[in-house]
């Protein structure tokens, strides 16, 4: 409805193996079926943006687009074969089931035009930290009876902080 707050949470799972693109996307890139994947994902993705820009919501909408871990390595190997498309970590060691950098060090971006300058910062960030951030910018409070793990980054957000509140990350595998 017009003018009421809504959250849309859209979990695209296209570069998890297998990697099945449809057939649309299949073919499309040059690195088999994790890139003809991942070209899905982003076209999901700006379906869905230039759906809130058609709405007239691309201003007053908080977009966050994070993965949850590294490449899958292993997985791939042990039941894909040879396959060359499980991604990469890149110069970082580790992939998922590891405490490893390349395992825990992922991609997120948010975008909220007017409160998040583009291409503002690059800072330790964890998915936990989401929980106290958000709910701090919706007006809410975290609870104060229990331990919480994530950390309120909305000064890294804001612009207030350029390196955030986190200064290390504890991981269990």
């Amino acid at each position: 409805a017009a003018g009421k707050p809504f959250f849309l949470y859209l979990p695209i799972s296209r570069t998890h193996f297998p990697n099945l693109p449809s057939k649309r996307f299949e073919g499309q890139s040059r690195i088999g079926q994790f890139g003809d994947s991942l070209m899905e994902g982003d076209a999901i993705v700006g379906r869905m943006l230039d759906a809130l820009q058609g709405l007239g919501l691309e201003q007053d909408t908080l977009v966050i687009f994070a993965s949850d871990n590294g490449p899958q390595g292993e997985v791939v190997r042990e039941f894909g074969g040879d396959m060359q498309d499980m991604g990469s970590p890149g110069p970082y060691r580790g992939e998922l089931g590891d405490a490893s950098e390349g395992s825990i060090r992922t991609a997120a971006m948010i975008r909220w035009p007017g409160q998040i300058r583009p291409a503002s910062t690059y800072a330790m960030f964890s998915i936990m930290d989401f929980f106290p951030t958000l709910a701090r910018l919706a007006g809410g409070k975290v609870p104060d009876d229990r331990p919480i793990d994530g950390v309120d980054q909305t000064d890294l957000l804001g612009g207030a902080s350029a390196t955030g509140r986190r200064d290390a990350l504890l991981t269990f595998i």
